[in-house]
């Protein structure tokens, strides 16, 4: 008889996972990355609608 409270694979099934925290600077300190990427994006998208107008 297999004991209920544990999965396939051993883990407990009542257990509380445990959650990495994040710390807030990595968070704030991609925003303006992302900003910098979807400006980059933009241009190019730009770039290749002046280009098929020619």
């Amino acid at each position: 008889p297999e004991d209920p409270e544990w999965d396939e694979f051993g883990n407990d099934l009542y257990a509380i996972p445990e959650v990495p925290q994040v710390q807030p600077n990595q968070v704030l300190e991609s925003i303006p990355s992302r900003v910098e990427e979807d400006g980059k994006i933009k241009a190019h998208i730009d770039m290749t609608d002046m280009d098929w107008q020619r």
